[in-house]
């Protein structure tokens, strides 16, 4: 079997079988050895397992390979559940990017493509290489000091994956029990429109407004993006933009993108299930299979997606890491915007503690509360954010 069909089958199953609940990996049971002496007790079994989604701009222009999407799903074979959890994108962390693995503070969305770089680090180690697979071995290291738990797998693509997914299943339907609107959705390629202003002008503005209020100056670089309540059909790029968006008055943030994004991936999976036909759906993915980066090692043969179609559906849970929980914002050395953990800044151990609290089943009200009783009496929600003595290159950083 070629490898691009490998490759199309591990997206199909990743995309399919995580996001819909059946990505369960088999476990052997483990046998005593009966003997002279004891032998040693055989590792457990991991009863649950972190797989890692990134989306990406593509193309050529600056910035492509940053993943402003990011989703872990932590699969809990025990418990029968998954829960995704949203990694904002402008979170502060070091990679090892310097030599002998020194520190460099960038923003979690730049590791990817660190990883897909070897000219602005080319000190950092060899397994963070491009030729070895770099870009998702950063991706992986720096999402694992988030959650605090290992990333045992990831699958990178780009947004043109996305919606030529949607678009060859035939689009995907959302049912809405009331209309969205989001009046500012960016529009690719006009980030740098000057929407009728002289450049002194947008000098001016830079220096006196931001957020919103400098995006209100600057109407031609967005657009409209509208759902009516019901159910109605998305293409790809609509599909797309519903899930990115976060600047809607009434839906607009990280925890209502993730709401948004378990809508969709569920859509997916709804919809790939209900083609019949085997080939088909093994085409569909075919087509796309150049567009994929993953680490998934898959040597069976089509039939084990028949088998795993079968399984049963785990419960599906949206776990979103926000200012209303445990992180801070704060400006970076360049005056960046990021986000780091609140009460402390290089452990994350809030944001470990949280997740944990969260995979067993506690709202985000009670983690939330539970976790400041507890760091409150002797930290403060306070930092100093983005103040890092490692020299922070901003070639593969955002904008914002």
């Amino acid at each position: 079997m070629g490898s691009a069909k490998l490759r199309a089958i591990a997206f199909v199953i990743f995309c399919i079988l995580m996001i819909g609940g059946w990505f369960v990996y088999p476990h052997a049971p483990l046998s005593n050895t009966i003997g002279l002496t004891k032998p040693p007790t055989p590792t457990p079994t991991p009863y649950y397992h972190n797989v890692a989604l990134l989306g990406y701009g593509g193309g050529s222009h600056e910035g492509g390979a940053l993943t402003d999407s990011m989703i872990i799903a932590h699969i809990d074979d025990r418990a029968q559940q998954i829960s995704l959890v949203s990694v904002p994108r402008d979170i502060w962390i070091p990679l090892p990017l310097g030599k002998n693995g020194a520190p460099v503070s960038q923003k979690i969305n730049a590791a990817y493509a660190y990883g897909l770089d070897d000219t602005t680090y080319p000190q950092k180690k060899s397994e963070y290489q491009y030729k070895n697979g770099g870009g998702g071995a950063l991706a992986k290291y720096a999402l694992s000091q988030v959650i605090g738990e290992p990333i045992d797998h990831v699958v990178a693509v780009s947004f043109q994956t996305f919606t030529s997914l949607v678009d060859q299943l035939g689009g995907i339907s959302i049912t809405r029990d009331r209309p969205f609107v989001d009046e500012w959705y960016p529009i690719d390629g006009k980030e740098k429109e000057l929407c009728d202003h002289k450049e002194e002008e947008i000098k001016d503005l830079v220096a006196t407004l931001s957020g919103r209020l400098l995006e209100q100056e600057f109407p031609c670089r967005y657009e409209k993006l509208e759902l009516s309540a019901g159910t109605q059909n998305l293409d790809g790029a609509s599909a797309l933009k519903y899930a990115r968006s976060r600047k809607s008055d009434t839906e607009g943030g990280d925890f209502y993108r993730s709401q948004h994004q378990k809508q969709v991936l569920e859509a997916i999976k709804s919809k790939a299930l209900s083609i019949n036909s085997f080939p088909s759906l093994v085409r569909v993915a075919t087509s796309i299979s150049q567009y994929i980066d993953t680490d998934f090692a898959l040597t069976d043969t089509p039939g084990l997606l028949k088998e795993y179609l079968r399984k049963k559906d785990y419960t599906i849970e949206s776990v979103a890491l926000t200012l209303e929980n445990v992180l801070d914002e704060g400006r970076g050395p360049q005056g960046q915007y990021i986000l780091a953990p609140q009460y402390d800044d290089t452990k994350w151990s809030i944001v470990h503690e949280y997740l944990q609290e969260r995979y067993a089943g506690l709202t985000e009200a009670s983690s939330t509360a539970k976790l400041r009783k507890k760091y409150a009496p002797t930290a403060t929600p306070t930092h100093k954010v983005g103040e890092d003595s490692t020299n922070s290159k901003s070639k593969n950083q955002s904008k914002e």
